[in-house]
């Protein structure tokens, strides 16, 4: 793209900022597969110093020899990242794939700036996690609505992590109600239906985003 200075008779040029080079760390990943698909989960950071959005991340696999088996790409679960945000990305495929996976590389497919700022004035309450009786790892709590405006389509996101910090999984869940005024409580239920990973779960971490 092109800058064009109008209206103007000198012959000084104006001085161009430059658009600002967009980068993006991961920060980890981890793949799973069961009887039904295979899923990659990728816990991503802004490490610039404006916001971004439009977050992609592509997965290139492999099988054991080295040769490309497929690619697949997946998208921030949280739309806009401020400077030092992280935020999980979910990645999944069929099960045809599944067996002949042995590695795979990420590299980052898109990434844009963006000035609007999201509302995120949202406190978390509580928060408590169990495991039931069929092995799915579940976390239900309450937030609130702490800011000045009307949220509407409230949504849970959880980055879940093993003993060594690393992301084994994700989930989200709509608030209840999903649309809050201000000072309104809501509850909200996230369930992870991989009772294969529920065991391995150290920790996890909550944020909050509405449209």
């Amino acid at each position: 793209s092109s800058i064009v200075a109008c209206g103007t008779n000198s012959e000084q040029q104006p001085t161009l900022t430059p658009a600002p080079t967009l980068t993006l760390r991961i920060v980890n990943s981890s793949l799973y597969m069961d009887s039904l698909l295979y899923q990659i989960v990728v816990e991503v950071e802004n490490n610039n110093s404006v916001m971004v959005t439009g977050v992609e991340i592509n997965a290139t696999l492999y099988n054991s020899v080295g040769t490309v088996i497929g690619t697949r790409t997946g998208s921030s679960c949280i739309k806009t990242l401020m400077p030092n945000q992280k935020a999980p990305v979910y990645i999944w495929g069929p099960l045809n794939l599944s067996p002949q996976i042995d590695h795979y590389e990420l590299t980052v497919n898109n990434l844009s700036v963006t000035n609007n700022q999201p509302y995120r004035e949202f406190s978390v309450l509580s928060s408590n996690s169990s495991i039931d009786s069929i092995g799915f790892y579940l976390v239900s709590g309450e937030l609130e609505n702490s800011g000045d405006q009307v949220a509407h389509w409230v949504n849970v996101i959880g980055t879940f992590y093993d003993d060594t910090g690393n992301i084994i999984d994700l989930g989200s869940s709509f608030a209840q109600p999903r649309d809050l005024s201000p000072d309104q409580i809501a509850s909200f239920g996230i369930m992870l239906p991989h009772a294969m990973l529920s065991s391995n779960i150290s920790s996890y971490t909550l944020q909050v985003e509405c449209e």
